[in-house]
């Protein structure tokens, strides 16, 4: 072997303890190494002042790899002390390009290995790790996973733990199950060190010897560096881990999960119910929801299965158990509320919403909110005798409720602009005009006006691209096979002229209007009015309009916060929370989307920690250089209301320019 390939070819490590039949059986190890001209560091372990039993003995391996591997700086193989080596694998793993090396969990072939059917997937008994960061960083992890652990377990689970808990995947060199000669157990889970105190009978010699080293497959030195020259590695078996196993803890099999489960019994449930075989479908949709009866969710897909077999009573009864006494969620009459909606039955929609936000719990009142707004779309259509075809089929995101002035302003702005009331309808199947919200469209879809979250999306070529909300958007449309006109505009931009605020003077010095996912995280100061992005009804938007008009300028980490205070004339500065508890959905494209078409290009966001609070001097500190003491940008040019006018997929009740 060559000077480069000694330096990345493996260190055998093991180690005996316990039963002298582990000492015998780490003689012959190292001996099957010196034989083979291997090194190795196979050393016997005292045993803890008090003895350790099996278990604790198996968890010792976790650190003595880590150690191992730091001490020698190049590859370790661990091998089980009670395993014999037939000929060298140094060929194998001295080529490096691995983290972790070894073979599937109970010497599977690949091909039939499925790791959802299997509790963990490394079989531990034959492990190399190599000197790499993130070979090191998967030990450091069961390293330190273990010693935090209070769960009597062994090392095997320590390593599935890590395996699933690392940041970064690492590079994995699965070896075929061809090179095992297994003692002729069957091989069940099983754990790695063959070192523990061993009750009579409980440790039993090889049911199989271990072939000769003077097999000729094995000293041949023409296979001795292929995969196909037979057996490199020999499986003993001590008995200690079906002794044992009831006392280790185990990881469950991810396809027998509860999540797993439910998403196999959902499945199933819609392949019934396309199949217009209701009862199997209820069936199965009842047990998904017993696999986890604190589900609300499943609770309600569940009661929904049951009114469309025709029985709400039997769905309102359940639901009304399902809930219980104590709630902070009225499910029950929700759901009825919402299938007198669905039903048009408006009257009796109208006066249950009603009941709920008089008498219902926080949630319930701003339930209620929300679908007053949707109800109201409705309730103005019938009494102009407009028939629901005449009608904008419109998508807008209703949670959180009461509902975001971002999304809410859907319909407010569509029905200002068309003068016709919309009806909500799902996104796949309706206009999306404001927000970030393409990545819902589907075939039915028109998008006019809206834009990405993020430039990772794929979008649907087939809905009726109309306008995007900036070039970022219409770029990612183009990737995905789509196209759309050059027109560009977050429809919110028509709000000056079809709501003004009474003339005012500001009040505040600055306006501070955070993301519902990081109110809070950002403290008004003196002469900052904090302004909630979370509004209930065309009021709700209205007055969210009035009090950034209470305001010199907005501070925002809210998309719509910005967009409208600068549509309005009001200087406002993008803002972002850099250690934010949650962090906002997407990547900022949808930022960068918008100050595009307006001339702000180079906009950047201020980057305030988490918990700064904002006060005009405080701001004025924070700003680069280049902003000039500006609390606020304004839009270098002006969206074209007009280009977007001219493709709007409805009559406009009022010129753009009204």
């Amino acid at each position: 072997m060559t000077a480069a390939g000694a330096a990345t070819a493996p260190i055998v490590i093991s180690f005996s303890a316990g039963d002298d039949y582990y000492h015998r059986a780490a003689a012959q190890l190292r001996g099957d190494c010196d034989r083979l001209g291997i090194e190795h560091d196979i050393r016997r372990l005292d045993p803890a002042p008090g003895g350790e039993g099996w278990i604790a003995l198996c968890r010792r391996k976790v650190g003595f790899c880590r150690d191992m591997l730091r001490r020698h700086g190049r590859p370790v193989l661990w091998i089980d002390v009670d395993c014999r080596l037939l000929r060298d694998p140094r060929p194998l793993l001295a080529g490096g390009g691995y983290d972790i090396a070894g073979f599937a969990r109970g010497f599977r072939d690949l091909r039939d290995f499925d790791p959802v059917g299997h509790s963990r997937f490394f079989q531990p008994s034959i492990l190399a790790f190599a000197p790499t960061p993130r070979g090191h960083a998967l030990l450091d992890l069961m390293a330190e996973i273990e010693a935090r652990s209070a769960v009597s377990a062994t090392d095997d689970y320590f390593l599935q733990e890590a395996w699933k808990q690392l940041d970064r995947q690492p590079a994995v060199l699965l070896l075929p199950p061809d090179l095992v000669q297994d003692a002729g157990e069957p091989s069940p889970a099983m754990s790695s060190v063959g070192a523990a105190p061993v009750t009579p009978g409980g440790v039993a010699a090889m049911r199989k010897p271990a072939p000769a080293a003077t097999d000729p497959a094995i000293a041949d030195p023409r296979l001795a560096s292929t995969a196909d020259a037979g057996p490199m590695f020999f499986f003993g078996r001590s008995g200690n881990v079906s002794l044992h196993r009831q006392q280790a803890a185990q990881h469950e099999v991810e396809a027998l999960t509860p999540a797993r489960r439910r998403a196999v019994l959902l499945h199933e449930a819609a392949a019934a119910q396309k199949a217009r075989n209701g009862a199997d479908a209820r069936v199965l949709l009842r047990r998904a929801y017993e696999i986890d009866p604190s589900d609300d969710g499943m609770a309600l897909r569940y009661a929904r299965a049951l009114r469309r077999g025709k029985d709400l009573p039997g769905a309102l009864d359940f639901l009304r158990k399902h809930q219980g006494e104590q709630f902070a969620a009225d499910h029950a009459r929700r759901f009825e509320a919402d299938v007198a909606h669905e039903g048009g039955d408006l009257d009796h929609a109208q006066a249950l919403f009603g009941a709920l936000l008089a008498t219902g719990t926080e949630s319930d009142r701003a339930w209620a909110e929300s679908r007053l707004m949707r109800l109201g779309t409705d309730l103005r259509a019938r009494a102009r005798g407009i028939a629901d075809a005449d009608r904008p089929a419109l998508y807008w995101m209703e949670t959180p409720w009461p509902g975001n002035v971002g999304d809410i302003l859907n319909a407010w702005l569509i029905e200002k602009l068309s003068g016709i009331p919309p009806r909500h309808v799902p996104a796949a199947k309706g206009l999306l005009a404001v927000g970030s919200v393409v990545r819902l469209a589907g075939p039915e879809s028109v998008v006019w006006g809206a834009g990405t979250p993020r430039m990772t999306d794929r979008l649907d070529p087939r809905a009726r691209w109309l306008a995007v909300r900036g070039p970022l958007t219409r770029r990612l449309l183009l990737a995905s096979g789509g196209d759309c006109p050059e027109i560009y505009g977050d429809p919110a931009w028509f709000a000056p002229m079809l709501y003004r605020p009474a003339p005012r003077a500001p009040r505040h010095k600055l306006g501070l209007v955070c993301h519902y996912d990081n109110a809070g995280e950002i403290v008004a100061g003196e002469g900052v009015k904090t302004i909630s992005v979370l509004r209930a009804g065309y009021e709700g938007i209205e007055a969210f309009i009035d009090e950034l008009h209470d305001c010199e300028a907005i501070v925002s980490s809210s998309l719509h916060g910005l967009i409208l205070a600068q549509a309005y004339g009001i200087p406002a500065r993008w803002v972002e929370v850099t250690d934010s508890a949650k962090g906002l959905p997407g990547d900022g494209c949808k930022f960068r989307d918008y100050f595009m078409t307006v001339g702000l290009d180079d906009a950047m966001p201020l980057r305030l920690p988490r918990g700064f609070v904002l006060t005009p001097d405080a701001l004025a500190a924070a700003l680069p250089p280049e902003a000039e003491g500006r609390p606020g940008l304004l839009p270098r040019r002006r969206i074209d209301l007009d280009a977007l006018a001219s493709v709007a997929p409805f009559a406009l009740a009022r010129s753009p320019r009204a």
